[in-house]
């Protein structure tokens, strides 16, 4: 996963009018109420970035932190809710072993502002969280070596466009919810220099920073 400052709350991406909302202690976020996310998130799995996945040119990127640190992370009244920004920590490339290296690897690849839309996604407690960038359509930056041969070369290499992530207890009131990249093409529309990128595992343990039971559901 993936996730202010200079951001005012007014600005909180909201989805669609549904019956679905976001509830903190068993009462719905009354309408332009949000509730904070606390700044470090423990993760359980580690996430992989794969682009270009399945093909001979496939590059696969391990993060291995002990935790997803977020700044000003929000969920609001209705399906929505923001980030200035999710961290992914300790990362390095696992896939080709030679000739593709991140700058400094490890190394934190970090998000731009990210807006959130939540919806039901399908029976019991899952619930689906949709995850775009906030202004225009950069989701982060890869920084690969400028010795790197794969992707074209080295630099900073944009990932453009939306992922969708799962929580599947996210309807159940409870203080900790799970957060999974869903590792396929079709939840996602994440691209980087025209070729498809998907995020997978990442097992996140999500809490509010009151530490109070929350949930997504009618």
């Amino acid at each position: 996963m993936v996730l202010v400052g200079a951001v005012a709350l007014s600005a909180i991406a909201v989805g669609s009018a549904s019956a679905d909302e976001w509830f903190v202690e068993g009462a719905k976020l009354a309408a332009g109420k949000s509730a904070a996310l606390a700044t470090t998130t423990a993760v359980d799995e580690f996430a992989k970035m794969r682009v270009s996945p399945g093909s001979a040119s496939e590059v696969e990127i391990e993060c291995t932190g002990a935790a997803l640190v977020e700044v000003n992370v929000y969920i609001s009244s209705g399906t929505g809710g923001m980030a200035q920004s999710l961290t992914l920590e300790k990362c390095s490339v696992t896939k080709p072993t030679t000739g593709c290296a991140l700058e400094g690897q490890p190394t934190t690849i970090k998000t731009n502002a990210l807006g959130v839309t939540t919806a039901l996604a399908g029976p019991n407690t899952k619930v689906g969280i949709n995850v775009h960038p906030l202004t225009k359509k950069t989701f982060t930056e890869i920084p690969f070596t400028e010795s790197s041969t794969c992707l074209g070369g080295g630099g900073l290499k944009p990932v453009n466009g939306s992922i969708l992530l799962l929580s599947s207890d996210g309807a159940t009131e409870a203080v900790t919810h799970t957060l999974m990249g869903q590792g396929s093409v079709e939840n996602n529309s994440l691209e980087s220099g025209g070729n498809k990128t998907i995020f997978e595992g990442g097992l996140a343990l999500l809490k509010l920073a009151s530490g109070s039971k929350w949930s997504f559901h009618a």
